[in-house]
């Protein structure tokens, strides 16, 4: 009877063992599940990131609960599940560090922003657990080892960046009146990526200095660099205004692609004056209604043929007159028909009158040194009563003319 009652407090004893054993040493029993140490998942390429670019490098878990299945276990301290990394432009891999080795399979994703990344790649260090690495599914599968790194190597092919146009000067030339010559230049049409079909551009006027009133624009298709355009019909002395917009071929394939155009400054130009000469605001003068006009101006005449006319510049030959006022030689010139000073005609050049020509001076008939009237048989010089022929090293050839003063 002592033996059993023995044997029944042992046997309570032992089944008190087990129950409070856990309760007790649940601590110890988790610490014998070791931690399986860490290490590092390495995705690097054939060749460095181009500029601009940059390829993403993406480590997660299947199963979130892979690390939690044994021993009731969790990942060692510091250690992760998952993480990511970017290689940058310049670079050629990034490292996601401090994986749990446990928390297999792993699987990763490599993507470049512009570029691209093949899915054929080769694995080192990448075995792991379970017959790893291989790729499907869009991922990587891979398992890692402590304390080594798994290096996943793929190609890679940079990306094309289409960029705008560039510009290198916006300007005018050859402004008149009623006409200028708009001119433009590109140092480059940017980055077109393969794209194909024309290069345009499309230039657009306005009013006022601002290129904020529309009045029309011009589109043209054309590969070079610098262009022009002429445009008649403007009023005179007025401000007008515009700019260009270059687009590249990737804009004139599809134009919703980005920065495949640009658009330059805006340039300002004012054409001239009724009179597009030296002596704008001088009208001619036709003393006898006998001036032969062949160039105007709005309602002026700054050219003439023939006729007693005080003309700015005259003739175009390098006789020039300002009326009112005193006449000069700015070269050699010869006098087709009548001329008329109104104050002083100072002669610096030579100066050559047919026989049908008169020149008629209402001030000093002034030679310098250098200066020469030549006048054929028939031509004559006229000047008023009290004004003077002075001879300041200067000559005077008459072949069969004639010098007058007696005009009152």
């Amino acid at each position: 009877m002592k033996t059993n009652k023995a044997l029944i407090i042992i046997y309570f004893f032992f089944i008190g063992f087990l129950f409070v054993l856990p309760l007790t040493g649940e601590k110890d029993v988790q610490a014998a599940c070791p931690c399986n140490g860490t290490a590092g998942i390495r995705c690097r390429l054939d060749e460095d990131v181009a500029s601009g670019d940059s390829v993403d490098c993406d480590v997660s878990v299947q199963y979130a609960n892979n690390c939690t299945a044994y021993c009731n276990w969790y990942p060692c301290d510091g250690a992760a599940e998952s993480g990511d990394c970017t290689i940058s432009a310049g670079n050629d891999s990034c490292t996601v560090s401090d994986l749990d080795c446990l928390c297999y399979p792993f699987r990763v994703t490599i993507s470049a922003e512009e570029g691209s990344v093949t899915t054929s790649c080769s694995y080192d260090g990448c075995d792991g657990w379970g017959g790893y690495p291989y790729y499907a599914s869009g991922y990587h599968w891979v398992g890692v080892a402590n304390p080594s790194t798994c290096t996943i190597t793929c190609d890679y092919t940079p990306g094309c960046s289409t960029t705008k146009p560039v510009w290198s000067s916006v300007g005018s030339s050859n402004i008149t009146a009623n006409s200028a010559t708009l001119d433009w230049a590109l140092s480059s049409w940017g980055e077109e990526c393969s794209c194909s079909g024309a290069r345009e551009y499309e230039t657009h006027l306005h009013s006022g200095s601002t290129c904020s009133s529309y009045l029309q624009h011009w589109s043209f298709e054309t590969d070079s660099l610098t262009r022009s355009k002429n445009v008649t019909g403007l009023a005179a002395d007025t401000t007008y205004s515009y700019f260009v917009w270059a687009m590249n071929k990737c804009y004139v394939s599809d134009s919703s692609t980005p920065n495949a155009f640009s658009r330059s400054s805006c340039h300002s130009f004012t054409t001239t004056g009724a009179c597009n000469d030296s002596c704008t605001g001088y009208q001619l003068v036709d003393y006898n209604s006998d001036c032969v006009r062949n160039s105007t101006c709005g309602t002026q005449s700054t050219r003439y043929t023939g006729g007693e006319c005080s003309v700015c510049p005259l003739n175009n030959n390098s006789c020039s007159s300002k009326y009112p006022g005193n006449t000069q030689t700015s070269g050699n010139c010869v006098i087709p028909g009548n001329m008329r000073s109104s104050l002083d005609f100072t002669i610096s050049h030579n100066v050559t009158f047919p026989g049908s020509a008169a020149l008629t001076v209402g001030g000093n008939l002034i030679l310098n040194s250098g200066g020469r009237i030549t006048a054929a048989s028939g031509a004559t010089v006229v000047f008023y009563i009290g004004k003077e022929i002075r001879m300041q090293g200067g000559r005077i050839d008459l072949t069969g003319g004639y010098i007058l003063n007696q005009i009152p």
